[in-house]
């Protein structure tokens, strides 16, 4: 009985962690945009774009969808 309600309570934090984090990325997608150093393109990454690439300050490691050149590109801010 007590594992049954352990897993339980595991199961509802996820069910509250999870939706959390994916309206995090989404919003993320939707705000941020990227300017790719070798070509100058401004992009921006979906949603699994956002939680797989890799961060270091204000600078992501991802590809570019224009030049597929994979660099560290500089996070902008989405005005409109």
């Amino acid at each position: 009985m007590y594992l049954g309600l352990r897993w339980n309570a595991g199961a509802a934090a996820l069910l509250l962690i999870l939706p959390a984090v994916w309206l995090l990325l989404r919003w993320m997608a939707h705000a941020w945009a990227y300017r790719c150093p070798n070509c100058g393109e401004v992009f921006q990454l979906s949603e699994l774009g956002q939680f797989t690439a890799i961060n270091m300050g204000e600078r992501r490691n991802v590809r570019c969808p224009t030049c597929g050149k994979r660099d560290w590109v500089k996070i902008l801010r989405r005005i409109g």
